[in-house]
């Protein structure tokens, strides 16, 4: 099963979502599958990481008005103590009615890795099923069966401070030299450039997607199917110069101090207060950013990694990914909440400032993350996030750690890049 996951990315590695928003999937409206509104009631809990706080108590709040005898509980956390407790929890039979569960096959809390435990719900026969694209349909399944509903594209870039660049008089950089004159000039104003949060291990990872978008999957949009193939090796390939561009980064002064002793949540409120100019993050996190200073400007930037502009990748990948516990207290009302969520994914999307999986519901409210978006998805020039199609949860587990020996300097380029290899390796066998 290991090896038929990481066989998907040929569909994955190119996306389609430009093919698949504009023109792919059916945009049928779905049916209720729990009864009408009166029928479903009690308590509800549902549970996600931090980053998805405000999307997601968007959609509660409406979702109580149209069933007004339910009562949801929604708690969140930073994504390592997700991960941990629902783990736990679902181990045990006492995880939440409704949970975040990450779409693929490479992370901890990923379908791939929970279905066949058994604690997750089947939803193979609700409606919605329908509507989710078949170019990646395959990273909601296992075996054939759907467990988990995508309800945006999540996209990975910069967040940036739009006030922060206006006082350091900086314009936003489109090519790798701009970024670094960028650092220069925020620098002097005193101002940090980029707050990195590697406390919170999850964190890591993101600068090495941006970057590997462009440098990789750019050039090679099926690089996930030739790693599987034995044709390539992190090593081998363009992971080994932008993990090089990472520590340039580092070397020029474009991080705080000792990022590891930063958590992700502290490297946001750089940013929201403009001690920051930048963190490259998931753009479900700009929400944070926007409520802890609502008259700023904020948006989303597609991280540089070349001389040239044309060049750059975004990231893009179906997230906002929900599923129910098998052993759910109250199925029927999370059933009707992922049905609600499915025929509002703008609420979602307006939330986080993105597109939704449903074509038909794109928010009629433009921002400027929004606007970065749509405008590499139109122009077909995303990438996929590489840990969706990695053969085992190791493969991330060994690049977060990487990252953090890379900044301690416990690691080189070369080590950390053989421990991701022999992690995808074990995954093939």
């Amino acid at each position: 099963m290991k090896l038929r996951k990481a066989l998907r990315p040929s569909a994955v590695a190119a996306l389609a979502v430009s093919a698949v928003l504009l023109s792919g999937c059916s945009s049928t409206p779905a049916t209720a599958s729990s009864g009408t509104p009166g029928a479903i009631s009690g308590q509800l809990q549902i549970a996600g990481p931090t980053s998805s706080k405000q999307p997601v108590q968007a959609e509660v709040d409406a979702f109580e008005k149209k069933y007004p005898d339910v009562k949801v509980t929604f708690t969140t956390a930073d994504t390592s103590q997700y991960q941990q407790t629902t783990r736990t929890q679902l181990s045990s039979g006492t995880a939440p009615d409704v949970l975040y569960v990450w779409a693929g096959s490479g992370g901890v809390m990923s379908v791939d890795a929970l279905a066949p435990k058994g604690v997750l719900a089947d939803l193979s026969k609700e409606p919605w099923v329908a509507t989710i694209p078949a170019a990646q349909s395959g990273l909601t399944q296992v075996e054939k069966k759907t467990y988990i509903l995508p309800v945006i594209y999540g996209a990975i870039g910069a967040l940036y401070n739009q006030g922060a660049f206006d006082k350091a008089g900086v314009a936003l950089p489109t090519t790798w030299p701009e970024l670094l004159s960028a650092c220069d000039a925020f620098n002097a104003a005193g101002i940090v450039p980029m707050a990195l949060g590697l406390q919170t291990p999850a964190n890591g990872q993101f600068i090495d997607y941006s970057l590997v978008a462009t440098l990789v999957y750019g050039a090679h949009p099926d690089f996930g199917t030739q790693m599987n193939d034995g044709k390539t090796t992190f090593p081998k390939s363009g992971w080994a110069d932008a993990m090089k561009q990472y520590l340039e980064l580092n070397d020029h002064k474009c991080f705080q101090p000792n990022p590891n002793g930063t958590a992700s949540t502290d490297a946001l409120t750089m940013v929201s207060t403009g001690a920051a100019a930048m963190s490259v993050q998931v753009n479900s996190s700009l929400p944070q950013i926007q409520a802890a200073a609502p008259s700023e400007k904020f948006g989303l930037l597609a991280l540089p990694a070349t001389d040239n502009a044309d060049d750059t990748r975004l990231p893009v990948a179906l997230t906002g990914t929900f599923g129910i516990s098998a052993k759910a207290k109250n199925p029927a009302a999370a059933k009707a909440f992922l049905q609600f969520m499915a025929e509002n994914e703008s609420i979602y999307a307006s939330a986080v400032s993105t597109l939704p999986v449903d074509p038909s519901q794109v928010p009629t409210e433009t921002t400027p993350a929004l606007d970065t978006v749509k405008k590499f998805v139109d122009a077909k020039k995303t990438a996929p996030y590489p840990d969706q199609t990695w053969p085992n949860a190791e493969v991330q587990s060994a690049h977060l750690q990487a990252v953090q020996d890379l900044f301690s300097g416990a690691a080189t380029v070369p080590q950390a890049l053989d421990s991701m290899q022999a992690a995808f390796d074990k995954g093939k066998g």
